[in-house]
């Protein structure tokens, strides 16, 4: 929290954050999709399987 709070200019605050926010900001939109992903294949399969499964008992 002191790199915030620490006086210094803007355009200095903006040319070091931008490029790091940017970066984790897009690894972490990377990470929550495939993760998503991931939940959702897992989900589908589960239905699918489900659904497979009850109609071998029909």
């Amino acid at each position: 929290m002191d790199e915030f709070t620490m006086p210094c200019p803007k355009k200095v605050m903006h040319d070091k954050k931008v490029p790091l926010t940017n970066c984790s900001i897009i690894m972490g939109e990377l990470g929550f999709l495939i993760v998503t992903g991931i939940n959702q294949i897992c989900v589908f399969y589960s239905l699918l399987m489900a659904v497979y499964t009850s109609k071998f008992r029909l």
